[in-house]
């Protein structure tokens, strides 16, 4: 009697169980169709729609081009944008229709726009969810322009360069040291690694330096719990783009919540920002006007912006600080959150940039040997910005493996039409094919061939001699040439003229650095040149971990 009741209560639990799923698939059923209801009726007027209806069937239609769109949105992007020859053209995605514009015209209304009407942090807060991925960051009225992270970057980050080189140029031989030096090397002294996770440790720590400065880039849990971080805010996303938005709040915390990445780096970051601003708002108060040395040996006091007196150190901590001057910029969560904001903006591009620079060189192995007789004649980290030919391989680089099939996105806050009449209803994402434009060959000669010198005159394209500091200019020619850091519409890597990546210059002083240290030191080829290199999801253009790269110690040896 006793086992049958058990059975019993066993069987209605099951029951319960299975009515409780059937429950949440209908829910979630009914959720996405409703979704591809709201789509259908705001779809943009005026453009073609490519790619898979959402309405052919209502929702299994909508079901086969998200699927589409998540494992194959660069090879979608591209074929309609081809052939949509040069007119606006929208596709269905996730949870909107992407509205892709492309000619020249078109881009600088996008970039001009106002954020009220087609708005770059909708569109992010869209993606990211910063509340709950970002320990509470949210763009709000404490900084409406932005106007805190832009001066950090754009101004004090980008006239300390020349300052700060020594310290992650110091950082990227340690890694180097660590990862490669140190290993077990097999016939020959070559060394095999993962390029993307070689990528991401020398980038990991030049970002921690610049971001937190010297003592928590030595911090070995610190820096792990920075690694991590990226990781968990990815995978936040990209689950709670498939999830109702009531959901986010708890799925999205959750899911960082589960390796406690996010609050270990809040942890030690938190104390740092609590002693720079008692230290600033000490010397204020006391009003001081001249220097005066304080504990910390490596640090200084001087008369910089609002304040009278700060001190200098050179990381983003104290730039935040720096240029945030009301009291609610200047309260310690907030700036936390800035810095933890910050460190998730720098944790993709910089080393996706250098693992697919490294995959090209390795590819076009004849460009090696002119970009190390370059900087055997510069000779030292600080002459980088002389290497014309380093420079436009970068930019190559960045054309030809692109990170991302879009760029340039904007939400529609506001119902918007273009000028060539397409119709933009509230709640859908302008874009711009970045991937599709920069190999267009209407935009770019022979777009589909790897041309590494493609952005340096002529008589540019040699070393410079040991009595140059430029190369000489042929009669008649243009002294402009195009830098890697340069903003066009034709190269959106960098984004919209208006709202270009304030960091770019430390970007390219990264990734010359590193190259340079890279070429300089050491042979090095894939392992396999034939293995698949990137993977998609979605619109990303994601390097392989997979890819080995072997390295092997050159006996001539420099910077």
């Amino acid at each position: 009697m006793l086992g049958t009741f058990w059975f019993v209560v066993l069987q209605a639990l099951r029951a319960r169980q299975d009515a409780v799923l059937q429950y949440a698939f209908l829910s979630f059923l009914l959720w996405r169709m409703n979704k591809i209801l709201a789509m259908y009726i705001k779809r943009p007027q005026s453009v073609p729609l490519m790619g898979t209806s959402p309405w052919r069937p209502p929702f299994f239609g909508k079901s086969i081009s998200t699927l589409q769109y998540i494992a194959s949105a660069p090879d979608m992007i591209p074929k309609a944008y081809l052939k949509a020859g040069g007119r606006s053209f929208a596709i269905p995605s996730l949870a909107e229709y992407q509205v892709l514009i492309s000619s020249k015209d078109q881009v600088k209304e996008l970039s001009e726009s106002s954020e009220d009407v087609l708005s770059f942090h909708a569109a992010m807060n869209d993606r990211l969810s910063h509340k709950h991925t970002m320990y509470g960051f949210e763009h709000n009225d404490v900084d409406p322009h932005n106007a805190i992270p832009a001066r950090t970057l754009k101004v004090l980050l980008r006239t300390n360069l020349e300052n700060i080189l020594p310290a992650f140029t110091r950082r990227i031989k340690e890694v180097f040291a660590k990862e490669v030096d140190r290993k077990p090397s097999a016939d020959g002294g070559w060394v095999s690694v993962s390029a993307f996770g070689l990528a991401r440790a020398i980038t990991g720590q030049i970002n921690n330096q610049i971001l937190v400065g010297e003592e928590l880039t030595n911090n070995e849990e610190y820096t792990k719990a920075a690694m991590r971080y990226s990781h968990d805010v990815a995978v936040a996303m990209e689950v709670c783009r498939q999830l109702p938005k009531s959901f986010v709040p708890f799925v999205a915390t959750a899911i960082m919540r589960w390796s406690g990445a996010m609050n270990t780096i809040a942890k030690y970051i938190t104390p740092v920002v609590v002693q720079r601003v008692q230290i600033a708002n000490d010397l204020r108060n006391e009003k001081e006007t001249k220097d005066k040395p304080v504990s910390n040996s490596k640090s200084a006091v001087v008369t910089v912006g609002p304040l009278p007196l700060k001190l200098l150190q050179l990381d983003c901590i104290q730039w935040v600080l720096e240029s945030s001057h009301k009291p609610s910029q200047r309260n310690v969560t907030r700036m936390v959150q800035q810095i933890i904001a910050l460190l998730f903006a720098s944790a993709h591009q910089l080393p996706m940039a250098l693992a697919y620079t490294i995959f090209n060189l390795c590819s076009f192995p004849e460009y090696i040997e002119p970009l190390r007789a370059e900087l055997e004649t510069v000779g030292t980290t600080e002459g980088l910005e002389k290497c014309v030919l380093l420079d436009s391989f970068l930019r190559e680089s960045a054309r030809f493996s692109p990170m991302d099939a879009l760029s340039i996105q904007r939400k529609a806050i506001q119902p918007y039409t273009f000028s060539d009449g397409a119709y933009i209803p509230a709640g859908n994402l302008v874009c711009v094919p970045q991937a599709a434009i920069m190999l267009d060959p209407n935009n770019y000669t022979a777009a589909g061939t790897f041309d590494g010198f493609r952005f340096v005159k002529k008589e540019q394209n040699r070393p410079l001699q040991s009595d140059e500091t430029e190369p000489k200019k042929a009669i008649g020619e243009e002294e402009a040439r195009t830098k890697f850091t340069d903003v066009d519409w034709k190269f959106p890597f960098w984004g919209a003229s208006k709202r270009a990546c304030p960091a770019r210059w430390y970007v390219s002083l990264s990734l010359k650095s590193t190259l340079a240290h890279l070429l300089l030191n050491y042979d090095f080829e894939l392992e396999n040149p034939a293995a698949k290199r990137v993977f998609w999801w979605t619109t990303a253009i994601v390097p392989r971990s997979g890819v080995k790269l072997r390295l092997r110690k050159r006996e001539k040896r420099g910077l």
